[in-house]
């Protein structure tokens, strides 16, 4: 069955959802959590290529054609939520209990947002030019950016 453009989102969203609650429930340290939680938004392999790339154009249909624009806005919101979750992980605040509940403390918000906006540029770098980016390499990337935030002062 060939899905439509939305269907294809919301499919990818059940599907990054349903690894994110195994990250979640696993018993991990709090980094490796955040790191895990964060590699669901890149195309690190053949599942998550396609899942970014069908995302991306979800985003670039959005732009032109209103209909898909609460995905959007869903999608925004829940990467946005993944980034509070690595964040708390990280430093091992209580992890917010539903997509939108922000942090209380100003210093984890502005890492939630910082955060996202660096996933977000690493994720288009990686599905626009794979060939300069190996999963290690990614990885890696993302590792640097953790071992920052907990270095980063948290006001």
């Amino acid at each position: 069955m060939v899905l439509g453009g939305s269907s294809r989102a919301e499919a990818v969203g059940r599907s990054v959802a349903r690894r994110v609650i195994g990250h979640l429930r696993a018993d991990l340290p709090g980094r490796r959590r955040a790191q895990l939680l964060l590699e669901e938004m890149l195309p690190l392999d053949d599942d998550r290529r396609v899942e970014v790339d069908v995302w991306l154009a979800c985003l670039m249909r959005s732009r032109m054609d209103e209909s898909p624009a609460e995905q959007r806005r869903e999608g925004w919101s829940g990467e946005r939520h993944l980034c509070r979750l690595a964040v708390a992980s990280r430093h091992g605040l209580p992890h917010p209990e539903r997509i939108g509940q922000e942090f209380a403390d100003a210093g984890p918000e502005g890492q939630a947002m910082r955060l996202h906006v660096f996933m977000d540029g690493l994720t288009l770098q990686t599905a626009a030019c794979p060939h300069h980016f190996t999963p290690q390499a990614v990885r890696r990337m993302v590792h640097d950016e953790l071992c920052r935030l907990a270095e980063a002062p948290s006001r």
